[in-house]
């Protein structure tokens, strides 16, 4: 075998750790965005460890939504018990900073289970699996400003996609809505790591 092998959820690395190839979920994505990130799972048959790496991520800034969310993995369908979640984001902003997203802007990155909701702050199912983190925007354009680690809640909710399968979306808001002066064209660098077992349908 060698030591990359394709599969839906993207490159799996196969030296050295333990990857599990069923039982997973579904990279999520335009081609564009999917070039730009990669799912690694790991885990056995009961605890998943997902992880995702952005690497030049490309989003747009909503001047409108005051953020953006896109899904970025869906779970497969059952009743998924998180067990944690962490992760490391560094935005960088390549459109003008006096005209889109003014320099040094104040941002809240996060994990949930819906899309950012056009508010300038994360809350609820917004940031249910990553809870809401301040990010600071480019400071100078094609700069990155400083990376920023999240974690997951402090009391970690089934997720229920007994019907319906769970979709996690990676989402962002601009915290105040005067930052934002026009749609932002944005790079994403940094990773995110979630844990959980599916529980199966009941």
């Amino acid at each position: 075998m060698s030591r990359y092998e394709e599969l839906s959820v993207g490159t799996l690395l196969t030296t050295g750790d333990s990857l599990v190839v069923t039982g997973v979920g579904t990279k999520e994505g335009t081609e564009v965005l999917q070039k730009a990130f990669t799912v690694t799972e790991r885990g056995n048959d009961v605890l998943h460890k997902t992880e995702f790496s952005f690497v030049d991520y490309p989003l747009t800034v909503l001047d409108a939504s005051t953020g953006v969310g896109i899904k970025i993995y869906t779970l497969p369908v059952g009743r998924i018990s998180q067990q944690g979640a962490n992760g490391s984001i560094a935005l960088t902003t390549t459109s003008a900073l006096a005209s889109t997203l003014n320099a040094s802007s104040t941002m809240a990155w996060g994990v949930g289970t819906i899309t950012q909701a056009g508010n300038v702050t994360l809350a609820g199912t917004e940031q249910n699996v990553v809870q809401t983190t301040a990010v600071t925007s480019s400071a100078t354009v094609n700069v990155a400003g400083a990376a920023t680690g999240g974690v997951g809640l402090p009391v970690l909710a089934s997720l229920n996609g007994t019907s319906s399968a769970v979709a996690l979306f990676l989402n962002f808001a601009v915290a105040t809505a005067t930052d934002i002066d026009a749609n932002a064209t944005v790079l994403v660098n940094g990773s995110v790591t979630v844990y959980w077992i599916n529980q199966g349908i009941y």
